[in-house]
């Protein structure tokens, strides 16, 4: 599936995670395909994303990649949030262990 990404998102992207916009399309392509799910997710971390998905209703589909929420309507990248500190240690395990389960190409 193809993402799209918009002027704010680019935007965002540029702003927050400091990669250029040029980037920005294979950045969110990227998070789409290897980002952790919600049903990835247990504990706060997944509480945290619940909470997420409530204020961002128009955001269906919030992965996370590189300590850092993204956020997407079906394909649509609508934004891309900090992941709070204190959720770092479990993200990163958690990416860590798809990486080796082998549900991440490349």
């Amino acid at each position: 599936m193809s993402i799209v990404v918009g002027k704010h998102s680019t935007q965002r992207t540029k702003d927050r995670v400091g990669i250029s916009k040029k980037l920005a399309d294979k950045n969110a392509q990227r998070a789409f395909e290897c980002g952790i799910t919600h049903s990835e997710t247990r504990g706060s971390l997944k509480r945290y994303i619940d909470g997420l998905y409530l204020s961002h209703q128009q955001g269906n589909n919030i992965r996370i990649y590189h300590r850092y929420v993204y956020i997407f309507q079906r394909n649509r990248l609508i934004t891309i949030l900090p992941l709070p500190r204190k959720y770092y240690d479990l993200a990163d395990k958690l990416q860590k262990s798809k990486e080796v389960d082998g549900h991440v190409d490349g």
